[in-house]
């Protein structure tokens, strides 16, 4: 939610907020001030591995080649 810099939380979250659905300025606020989860990390590297595996397969690879260079190549195991 990188529009927030520009133009402020709680316009963006009026807009946002539809019916009975509301977002609270407080919950963003928080969201944006927590660190980033381990998960989220492992996965911003595994995304940087996935997409050299299809780079150097001529970006033709699909997700079960790629799942299986990962194991094959990396010893990574992915559902």
């Amino acid at each position: 939610m990188a529009a927030h810099c520009h133009h402020g939380v709680e316009p963006i979250c009026r807009v946002l907020s539809t019916g009975e659905h509301q977002i609270a300025p407080s919950s963003v606020r928080s969201s944006l001030a927590r660190p980033t989860c381990a998960r989220r990390l492992a996965d911003d590297e595994l995304k940087v591995l996935i997409a050299g595996i299809f780079v150097d397969n001529y970006e033709v690879y699909g997700a079960r080649k790629i799942k299986a260079a990962l194991k094959r190549e990396h010893g990574i195991a992915v559902d």
